[in-house]
């Protein structure tokens, strides 16, 4: 395939996750309130998803064709999937602290780290042991994106972030009941 070839296809793709995310914008009447509403975890996720699938297919446009294309904001357009990977890392530090709170007032536990917050959920119930496998998987993803940043893992942590929306809001859920 050409790289032309490869470049509609890109765009094709683009085109087709701009229009998913104009349709759940629909689904919500274009408004923000009630998109961001708690109890649309899932639509926020995929729409999240969309964004970084954008970001993705926009970092392999060729250099030319952006600059032939100069008035579309390519970097903003990419800049997008980062800040989904920095959100990702800013909701899990809030989480993993206020499940800290939750162990020390409710159960009485004083957890110091993430991973150790996370073992004493399971020992609650919080979480069963595959939860708290992928709980701990999304720790090890958070520090990995706290700790570095390079465009390789910009990438590996934007496929996994979806995953993550989920437990995140059953983590809360749990310890708001």
């Amino acid at each position: 395939m050409t790289k032309q070839a490869k470049g509609c296809q890109r765009l094709r793709r683009i085109i087709d996750y701009c229009e998913k995310i104009k349709i759940a914008a629909k689904v919500f009447n274009d408004d923000y309130e009630t998109f961001a509403d708690d109890r649309n975890y899932q639509a926020r996720g995929v729409c999240s998803f969309y964004i970084l699938q954008i970001g993705e297919l926009v970092s392999g446009l060729t250099d030319d064709f952006k600059a032939e294309n100069s008035h579309i904001p390519w970097r903003a357009i990419k800049g997008m999937r980062n800040v989904v990977v920095h959100k990702f890392e800013f909701c899990f530090e809030i989480l993993w602290k206020c499940g800290k709170d939750y162990l020390l007032s409710v159960e009485g536990l004083d957890a110091a780290s993430p991973k150790k917050v996370i073992r004493f959920l399971r020992e609650t119930g919080i979480f069963d042991d595959a939860e708290t496998e992928r709980a701990l998987a999304m720790a090890d993803d958070r520090n990995m994106t706290a700790q570095t940043y390079d465009e390789a893992l910009a990438k590996e942590m934007a496929s996994r972030i979806r995953d993550h929306t989920p437990l995140m809001c059953a983590w809360l859920g749990r310890m708001t009941q």
